[in-house]
């Protein structure tokens, strides 16, 4: 999940207690980017923050066959750097899990070289004031290589991959889409993906 503050912005893989934390906090952006899978109480598109903190909590709930690299980066592109531009957060902080990263699971493989790519975005943000936690990794052999691409995007490296536009499943672009149209009236930048995906 990504947080930002302000402003904060949380990146993180689950939403539950980083949500309900900040759930009524206006100058906290959370946004998640998860499995439907995945068993929690929380993450649901329509839950978009209190009355007083509307479109400051977005999930992006991913079937499991449609959580990989390409749709992960799609989100990036047309969901979380937009709303993120426009938060204009001065602290970015990624709450992550590796073990969804080479073949610990089959289904939702994501490799080192899409995390660094996203690591590479969030970095424009904030002029690098971003911090990485991990969190439920279980498995050093499934870790190391995307912590090892992570570090060397924060030391100035460019990514290996994923620098351009991708096409997502159509099961993630639904996915997308759904959390777009879900905080288009809070978000300008969404406005205008909704409006020109109708």
């Amino acid at each position: 999940m990504l947080i930002t503050v302000r402003k904060y912005f949380f990146l993180i893989k689950t939403a539950s207690k980083i949500q309900e934390t900040f759930y009524n906090r206006s100058d906290v952006l959370c946004i998640s980017l998860h499995r439907t899978s995945m068993d929690s109480t929380s993450g649901s598109v329509d839950e978009i923050g209190s009355e007083n903190a509307k479109g400051r909590n977005i999930n992006c709930p991913m079937p499991l066959d449609d959580f990989n690299c390409n749709n992960l980066i799609y989100a990036f592109q047309h969901l979380v750097m937009p709303v993120t531009l426009e938060f204009q957060p001065k602290v970015v902080i990624v709450t992550t899990s590796l073990d969804f990263g080479l073949a610990r699971d089959s289904k939702a493989q994501i490799t080192p070289e899409t995390y660094a790519s996203m690591i590479h975005m969030l970095q424009s943000l904030t002029q690098g004031k971003i911090a990485i936690i991990l969190e439920c990794d279980y498995t050093l052999q499934y870790v190391a290589p995307s912590v090892y691409a992570m570090t060397e995007v924060l030391l100035g490296l460019p990514p290996k991959v994923h620098s351009g536009s991708v096409i997502p499943t159509k099961s993630g672009a639904d996915a997308v889409a759904s959390a777009i149209k879900a905080h288009a009236p809070y978000w300008g930048s969404l406005a205008f993906h909704n409006s020109s995906s109708k």
